[in-house]
């Protein structure tokens, strides 16, 4: 190789890694990837499959991801609860393996103790309720639902109007003119 500006050139060993989640054969036929790119870099081939197709690696990741913050952290959480590590087990993880280390991360960042539990990982129990059976004659209005959304941030605020509707994304002219609609002001 020859840096930049230089007239000298210099030897080189080395190897490349390259890695993605596109199908590299269907687009070098599609033109999108070079043929000869595409050669130079398939020699030794790794197929990984998704986190969500080898739920059975995912307690060792913990694991891992566990040793790997209580050093960066300088803690000492001995590991995960079952229920926790049950919720991990049950998600899909479309982030795949980074979004696992992401959820573990967060739970060290907010300051899990001892072991990660389930209230350590909200967003996997966000929305976990079960939902009702819905039929044709209980579908419930738009109205109804917004209704009832309000009044559940509103007790979950302390009657709070501004940190309800910020919480809602909505404004607060907003949050008071539907109080206002729903005969609650």
């Amino acid at each position: 190789m020859r840096p930049v500006g230089s007239t000298k050139a210099f030897s080189v060993d080395v190897r490349v890694i390259a890695a993605t989640n596109r199908n590299l054969e269907q687009a070098m036929t599609n033109g999108a990837f070079r043929q000869d790119l595409f050669y130079r870099l398939n020699v030794v081939r790794v197929s990984l499959p998704p986190l969500r197709d080898r739920r059975e690696d995912i307690p060792a990741i913990v694991n891992h991801f566990l040793r790997r913050f209580n050093r960066r952290f300088r803690r000492d959480i001995r590991g995960i609860a079952p229920e926790a590590l049950a919720a991990l087990t049950a998600y899909d993880f479309p982030g795949n393996v980074r979004e696992l280390e992401n959820l573990i991360e967060r739970a060290f960042a907010m300051g899990a103790r001892d072991q990660i539990t389930l209230a350590d990982l909200p967003s996997l129990t966000r929305g976990s309720e079960v939902a009702p059976i819905l039929t044709p004659q209980s579908v419930p209005t738009l109205a109804e639902v917004e209704r009832e959304l309000i009044v559940r941030a509103l007790s979950l605020f302390k009657d709070d109007k501004e940190a309800a509707a910020r919480a809602l994304g909505i404004s607060r002219r907003t949050i008071y003119r539907r109080l206002k609609e729903y005969g609650m002001l």
